[in-house]
């Protein structure tokens, strides 16, 4: 080999090791400077076609040669002298220029396909040899310096490697990712043999223990039943394509045809809204569901809208459907998840976008259908929920006239039947009625006719006559007009259990950082730090998501986003997920939530189990609030005062979550001292979403001031909540959670808000729990999470949670100091709103395999740094990103076993299908 090549050798290994090092420099230290979300549009300019990828990769090899043969025949070959200044100054410009190029490239491809970090580092490489060579004088001097940097790179790899705490370090994680990923390798398998109804049976179990029965919770029961048959062909409000149909309002170049009644969009363009073309004028109180039948060629979820305006917001209202497979017909038909929308008197048009691709669209038919009919289907009787007076309760549907007879054991002690009633149409008197029957007889209870009623009415019977016997119990709801009646909770109770009352608080967007009982130099949390010492505080508790949106689901089923499928705007918690509500209300817990977030209800299915949910409107509409959602003040009112009070001689559980840390961040005085104090701090751009309307030139230091004042105001009426409790008498038998859905930026990393990617800011959460079986004082630094809290809870009540079902562990043994050792080694994960974006908790690491980000939590418990990823590129990155895609396939599996994709939404379950066909219904 002639001493020229084995020049080029050893240049070539020189370069790629400046390479390693510029690559492990920018990425590590420099990439945080440009982490603004605003470096995002430059990918708009970077090409993503593989083909040009595949272009500009074999370019940048073949400039890499060309100009290292340039250099090697006019810089090295020719002596220094003959080296012109002119072709000096032209290498030093295009080795600028290069490396700058080469240097954007690296700094934002996590964002960006890999090739073209690898383009980057070509072009780093050759923008380095130039600037290199500009000032090289002699081969001599060039193999010298290659050698040098080849001996410190060696040494800068090699050093942490054998230092023993970082080695074992790096190993953990990596036995901690591969037994995970084994274990991930088990769950489909298991999660085949489960069966959700295992814990529904465990909670009956426990009802039928403590003498609580409810009757819309037991269908089969049913002995007799007396209703009409159902014609299903009445009550269309409007059909499609008989009243109307569809165009397009973001396209003129959409066109469509008319085919056998069916519209057709043979280009249908990815996310396009379509709208009904005339207004509909439609009462939004009548609207029961609508039942929609399209083929689509290709996409997984369609969307709904409806309002009165010609134009909408899509981000913020709406239903997304998962479609069907594709190129079939298939009705979907869309019923529970309205009755969180009948808030507007009027429905002028329906919006759908039918496909998140381009695609074939064959719109068949689009009906609204009016409650009566949504409800019952062609059937006598269902179960489901239903708003009245923004108070949304469960209910057992029933067409008039029917009488629907139950046979029940009456408890010993204290016996009443607990119910409330409704009608669907303001315009029909209904009768409703009770009968009991014993021993060959029968007696009315109860009767009372509703008319022109839009609120619930509540009841209560006493069956101490027939206490310690078997009766029957008779519904009877008859009206001269066919109509529907609402029975509400019916519930026949004894004496009362004495399990423990569970309470969660949640207070929205708040981040631990900023309470006293974690370190906080502000006083904003005095009642949180005092209620601290009383239970078990964890240090480091983790949402499963930035979002309320994502986390609410989750808390209430243990399960991750992937699971769960709740990931976007319209997504709902299928009903096939028992939630913490449904599971003690199945125990014989009364349970109610009072929510000022939409996204915490119907909005995201987290209604399912609550016996009433009090909405945003109706807290503000009682408390006397001006604006929705209500401040704590409002929340914290004689609404929540008297549920507690008419329920204080029950086993309850009660959900709280207030907005008042949430943006804008707008506390009222005195609690803007913080503010009145603040420096100026750096300047912002004003930001609906944050800053109140009369702040008119933020900064970091006035957003963070009134964010604090905010905390402290919600501690405050927390406070008045305790208090309620106290003075109810059931505190001392009460558990109470506080914690919060998500954390809060505030311009770490460049981000405010709450949004992916999920950095530390965004996920921990605080965790406090007092009550029966928690022992007082005591901080637990393992790592927990939001999952945790439903497993935690059931056992705390002792109901053993099915392990295959929740994916949660139960913090009870770790309260108690056990088991602490199996929560040291645990892997936490963390959802964004995209399928791949994910952030891994493991071990004292904080993986973000799509960025290619590493924080170490022990020295960097703020991620304000980047580790040094040329250490622990070769031994995290590929097992991160590989255990990123396993976890989030494994995870959609689980939702596709439990809560399979249909074509067809029924609108009765299958106890009430069976039931029916018993009793000749349906065939």
């Amino acid at each position: 080999m002639s001493s020229r090549y084995r020049f080029n050798i050893i240049l070539f290994l020189g370069l790629l090791f400046w390479a390693l090092i510029l690559h492990s420099l920018f990425s590590s230290r420099l990439r945080i400077v440009i982490q603004d979300e605003s470096f995002a549009s430059l990918l708009n300019y970077l090409p993503t076609n593989p083909v040009i990828i595949g272009g500009v990769l074999i370019l940048g090899v073949f400039a890499f040669l060309g100009i290292v043969f340039f250099i090697n025949r006019r810089v090295l070959v020719e002596p220094r002298r003959r080296v012109s200044m002119r072709n000096r100054i032209i290498v030093a410009i295009l080795g600028i220029a290069m490396l700058l190029v080469g240097c954007l490239m690296v700094w934002i491809y996590p964002r960006a396909p890999r090739p073209q970090e690898l383009s980057g580092l070509i072009a780093v490489v050759v923008g380095a040899s130039l600037l290199f060579f500009t000032f090289i004088t002699s081969k001599r001097a060039i193999i010298v310096s290659h050698v040098i940097l080849l001996v410190a790179v060696v040494v800068a790899a090699a050093l942490p490697q054998i230092i023993p705490g970082h080695r074992k370090k790096v190993g953990e994680i990596r036995e901690s990712i591969e037994m995970v990923m084994s274990e991930l390798d088990r769950r489909p398998e298991e999660w085949k043999m489960l069966d959700p109804l295992d814990i529904v049976d465990a909670a009956n179990a426990r009802a039928k223990l403590n003498s609580i029965y409810r009757f819309d919770e037991h269908l089969k029961d049913i002995k007799t039943l007396e209703a009409p048959k159902i014609d299903f062909v009445e009550g269309v409000l409007f059909d499609l394509p008989r009243d109307g149909k569809f165009v397009a309002t973001e396209s003129e170049e959409l066109t469509y045809e008319i085919s056998e009644g069916s519209q057709i969009f043979p280009n249908y363009r990815a996310e396009t809204l379509l709208r009904t073309e005339q207004p509909l004028g439609l009462d939004a109180s009548a609207v029961g569901s609508l039942v929609i039948t399209l083929k689509v060629s290709s996409g997984s979820y369609f969307q709904v809208f409806w309002g009165q305006e010609e134009d909408i917001d899509r981000h913020h209202h709406g239903i997304r459907i998962p479609l069907a497979p594709s190129g079939q017909s298939a009705s979907y038909e869309i019923k529970e998840r309205i009755i969180g929308y009948r808030g507007k008197e009027r429905i002028d048009h329906f919006w759908i976008i039918p496909s998140d691709r381009d695609a074939r669209v064959e719109i068949e038919s689009f009906r609204v259908l009016d409650r009566t009919n949504a409800v019952l289907g062609g059937v006598p009787f269902d179960v489901g929920y239903e708003n009245v007076d923004d108070d949304i309760r469960p209910v057992l549907f029933v067409a008039t006239p029917s009488r629907i007879t139950y046979s029940v054991s009456v408890p010993r002690e204290r016996p009443r039947l607990l119910f409330g009633l409704a009608t669907s149409d303001t315009n029909i008197p209904i009768t409703f009625e009770i009968v009991v029957g014993h021993d060959g007889s029968e007696q009315s209870v109860f009767s009372e006719v509703l008319a022109n009623e839009s609120r619930w009415s509540d009841h209560e019977v006493d069956l101490a006559p027939w206490a310690g016997n078997e009766i029957d119990v008779s519904f009877k709801t008859s009206s001269e007009k066919r109509s529907l009646g609402l029975w509400c909770n019916p519930v026949l109770l004894g004496e009362r259990a004495r399990d423990p009352n569970v309470v969660i608080f949640l207070v929205d967007a708040l981040r631990p950082d900023h309470l006293g009982a974690y370190g906080y130099t502000r006083d904003t949390s005095p009642v949180f730090d005092s209620l601290s010492t009383k239970g078990t505080l964890f240090d480091r508790a983790y949402s499963n998501g930035t979002t309320t949106k994502h986390s609410v689901p989750s808390l209430f089923s243990s399960n991750p986003i992937s699971a769960t499928g709740v990931r976007h705007v319209g997504d709902v918690l299928p009903k096939e997920f028992p939630t913490m509500a449904e599971i003690l209300r199945l125990m014989g817990y009364t349970t109610a939530a009072f929510t000022t977030n939409p996204n915490a209800g119907p909005y995201s299915g987290t209604h399912q189990g609550f016996s009433r949910l009090f909405t945003a409107s109706r807290i503000a509409r009682e408390g006397g609030s001006d604006v929705t959602p209500p401040d704590a003040e409002f929340l914290i009112g004689d609404l929540m005062q008297s549920w507690i009070r008419e329920n204080a001689d029950r086993n309850f559980f009660l959900y709280i979550h207030t907005m008042d840390a949430h943006g804008p961040y707008d506390p009222p005085e005195p609690y803007r001292h913080y503010f009145e104090a603040a420096t100026p701090g750096t300047p912002e751009s004003w930001h609906e979403g944050l800053d109140p309307p009369w702040l008119s030139s933020p900064t970091s230091e006035t957003r963070t001031a009134l964010y604090d004042g905010e905390i402290e105001y919600g501690d405050f009426h927390m406070g008045r909540f305790v208090k309620m409790l106290d003075e109810s008498g059931v505190l001392e038998n009460t558990i109470l959670i506080v914690t919060a859905d998500h954390g809060e930026y505030f311009g770490e990393h460049g981000m405010w808000e709450h949004r992916p990617p999920p950095f530390v800011q965004g996920t921990h959460i605080p965790l406090l729990i007092i009550g029966p079986g928690f022992p007082s004082g005591v901080r637990v630094a393992e790592k927990v999470q939001i999952l945790d809290i439903l497993p935690t809870v059931l056992d705390a009540v002792d109901l053993e949670p099915d392990p295959l079902l929740f994916q949660g562990r139960s913090l009870l043994p770790l309260a108690k100091g056990e088991s602490a050792e199996t929560f040291r080694d645990r892997v936490v994960f963390i959802e964004g709103d995209r399928f791949g974006e994910l952030g891994i908790h493991c071990g004292d690491y904080h993986l973000i395999p799509e960025k290619n980000l590493i924080f170490d939590l022990t020295n960097d418990p703020d991620e304000s740094r980047y580790l040094n990823e040329f250490v622990l590129d070769f031994r995290l990155k590929f097992l991160s990103r590989r255990l990123a895609k396993r976890y989030l396939q494994t995870y959609a599996s689980l939702h596709d076993i439990v809560a399979p994709t249909g074509g067809e939404a029924l609108g009765v379950d299958r106890e009430t299908l069976k039931q029916l066909r018993s009793l000749g219904y349906i065939e």
